[in-house]
């Protein structure tokens, strides 16, 4: 809809740290040192793990920082080789008793802060960051010559060094038997963490007040529930076992828990609306890092990691547990990696701009605070001012969404879709509305509740080579819409559907497994490998009616609208195992699916069966 504002990677080296070695999580805030387990210097070792960021692969020798008595309280690393086309290596290492924010930040003589480093940051810097968590926001300086040189933020570390957007809060004063509550004076808290675990949300309010202020620009939308159906009204009085409310009038958080909070236990409450905020920056590469807990919805809806600009690249990164998007991309040339989202408030993705590339990343469980996933959420979300335009976006895995899992929206143009995985989400798998010019192919998209590919209002596009099952509507689906009557842009003409298996799709409904709108829009379907449940497969131009009634069977489909006349269709039950796998949300591999569904289409009777 048109409503808009603009792992953690497994490595040898990183189980290490972990667990082998018990390495101190240090960093600002309450990750001190002092507060580490400790481990005998017997255990420090050597392991490898290559340059993620480019350059010679080299061995990273862990060395122990001497805490007396022949035992270590911690840990740094031996110096990270150079990168290709940066100038200055500066080391971000609270855990070294020598680590200083008076210092040169070379290596031996570390920051102690990344807002240190952040602080003095030039064009072809290489920030490498030491193991810890770091309660810090970083603001990267706006508008300076970045030129062509490469500006590297690495964990030193793949997945050890996590920015986090929560503060530790103590001093709770026990209201009754199981709730407490802490002066506030900062914003309204969107997230309240007790031991890594989130309480739940009672009331509160998003974007510049909603629901609460009726002059909102969101107030208007989609009534009953709004934008936010997933709210739950209510008031430090409605406090459920485990949840919490911000009380506006008292200027205080409340929690309700359902075991006692220790003495001087403190709450992790997120404080901080950005994890990074990087604007107008180019050729900045984000590598190896965690981003956890945010702030950004009390304000407005953006990515908690915000990267504007362009040639910047996040890599082999953990983004999580956000409360609105977990990153938002603007500008050309960007790209987002190998990296993992997870637990997004509202969205896991979004950006705009040319020639981006969105590929290799596994996205799951986004909207996790249940905004209304027909206006903006869900896995990825593309859209609005020029929207992607040249751009990729492949294999990548999106499952467990509340809301569609690949959406875009309103103008995005020539963009390629392919090798994605969609599985088990809310919405649709792949959802192209109102713009053009898609490449769809070689995507695998099943047991989503709506579609598994969706062209609506959309033109010039092809979607070839597909596979879609044990989708809860029609497998592969051209539309039409209600907007085209007053927008003749968004009249879907020049489509074409090819190649493609629709098979056991749209079970609780009218068994359509192909959708195409009316003859007028010259759109083609043809060379499909088409199965149904227990009837022959149905088809259909345009939205079912009773005066648009489905056609049973190819060849009266066929003789209707001249389509599909060398595709191939069948009926049958599901096999057992894979009605199980689905039902169990399983993730599937080849070894779990039935020949037809191994290779897509008919373009030759090989692939057909």
């Amino acid at each position: 809809m048109k409503y808009h504002s603009t792992f953690l990677r497994a490595s040898a080296l990183a189980s290490v740290v972990a667990g082998t070695l018990a390495l101190t999580a240090c960093g600002g805030g309450e990750d001190s040192a002092a507060n580490a387990s400790t481990a005998s210097a017997s255990d420090a070792g050597t392991a490898s793990v290559a340059s993620t960021t480019g350059g010679t692969a080299k061995a990273l020798a862990i060395v122990p920082i001497g805490g007396g008595g022949g035992s270590a309280v911690g840990y740094i690393l031996s110096p990270l080789p150079k990168l290709v086309n940066t100038l200055r290596q500066i080391y971000v290492d609270p855990s070294n008793p020598k680590a200083s924010d008076s210092n040169s930040g070379l290596f031996g003589t570390p920051l102690k802060t990344l807002a240190a480093a952040v602080a003095t940051m030039k064009p072809g810097d290489d920030i490498i960051v030491g193991q810890g968590v770091y309660r810090e926001q970083l603001t990267l300086p706006a508008g300076l010559a970045w030129g062509t040189l490469n500006t590297v933020l690495r964990a030193a570390v793949p997945g050890s060094a996590t920015i986090n957007g929560s503060d530790l809060i103590g001093g709770w004063a026990q209201i009754n038997s199981d709730t407490w509550a802490v002066a506030w004076s900062g914003d309204e808290p969107e997230q309240v963490y007790r031991n890594g675990t989130l309480l739940k949300q009672i009331g509160g309010t998003v974007f510049g007040g909603f629901p609460n202020d009726p002059k909102n620009p969101l107030a208007g939308l989609y009534p009953p529930g709004g934008i936010w159906p997933g709210r739950v009204a209510g008031d430090k009085n409605s406090l459920q076992p485990n949840s919490f409310t911000y009380d506006a009038s008292e200027r205080k958080v409340y929690v309700r828990l359902s075991s006692a909070l220790a003495s001087g236990e403190k709450l992790e409450v997120s404080t901080r609306q950005f994890n990074i905020l990087a604007t107008a920056i180019n050729g900045l590469t984000i590598d190896g890092m965690v981003f956890d807990h945010a702030n950004t919805s009390f304000t407005d809806r953006h990515g908690a990691v915000n990267i504007a600009g362009n040639n910047n690249k996040i890599q082999n990164t953990t983004i999580r547990n956000m409360d609105s998007f977990c990153v938002q991309m603007d500008g050309d040339n960007n790209q987002l990696v190998n990296s993992t989202l997870s637990n997004c408030g509202q969205a896991g993705v979004s950006a705009s701009g040319h020639y981006a590339t969105i590929s290799g990343n596994n996205v799951t469980n986004s909207n996790t605070r249940g905004f209304y996933k027909s206006w903006e959420a869900g896995g990825m979300k593309f859209t609005g001012g020029i929207g992607l335009i040249d751009s990729t976006v492949s294999n990548n895995t999106v499952t467990l969404t509340n809301g569609d899992a690949i959406w875009f929206d309103w103008t995005p143009e020539r963009v390629v879709i392919s090798g994605n995985t969609t599985a088990y989400n809310t919405g649709h798998g792949i959802h192209f509305e109102a713009s053009t010019a898609a490449t769809i192919t070689n995507n695998i998209s099943y047991g989503n509740g709506q579609r598994g590919i969706y062209l609506l209002e959309s033109t010039n596009s092809s979607i070839s080579s597909n596979i879609a099952f044990g989708n809860t509507n029609e497998g592969i689906a051209i539309a039409n819409g209600v907007r085209s009557g007053s927008d003749p842009s968004l009249l879907p003409y020049g489509n074409s559907m090819s190649s493609n298996t629709s098979a056991w799709n749209d079970a609780h409904g009218n068994r359509i497994q192909i959708m195409l709108p009316g003859l007028s829009y010259t759109n083609t379907s043809n060379k499909n490998r088409v199965h149904s449940p227990d009837v022959v497969p149905r088809y259909t131009e345009d939205w079912v009616s009773s005066t648009n009634p489905y056609k049973q069977g190819l060849p009266a489909w066929t003789a209707y609208s001249g389509q599909d006349t060398a595709s191939k269709e069948s009926y049958g039950a599901m096999p057992s195992s894979l009605s199980s796998a689905l039902a169990a949300k399983k993730m599937l591999t080849s070894a779990d699916l039935p020949p037809m569904l191994q290779v897509a289409g008919c373009a030759n009777t090989s692939t057909c069966p």
